[in-house]
């Protein structure tokens, strides 16, 4: 599976971070698929001692799937990201 994005969307990253990104979601895109499926997320938030009530989860969840097909896209991550990195930005 390829996880590439849009070029303009890459290159809102450091190199290195994005590389990092690259492989932390392949790390918990389990079965290669190149989405990340609710039971890779609640692994990956169990891995970040993040703990939610399941309906909380499915909040979250839903909120990232940004086209609503049930999954995180390797985009939909970047973009969370990018946001995340954006607001931390003006925070400073």
């Amino acid at each position: 599976m390829s996880y590439k994005a849009d070029p303009k969307l890459i290159g809102s990253f450091d190199p290195d971070f994005y590389n990092e990104v690259t492989e932390t979601f392949k790390s918990y895109d389990k079965n290669g698929d190149g989405v990340i499926q609710k039971n890779e997320f609640i692994s990956l938030l169990k891995k970040l001692n993040l703990v939610f009530e399941p309906e909380n989860v499915d909040i979250l969840f839903k909120d990232l799937d940004s086209n609503n097909d049930s999954v995180i896209s390797f985009i939909e991550f970047l973009e969370l990201l990018l946001e995340v990195v954006q607001e931390d930005k003006e925070k400073k």
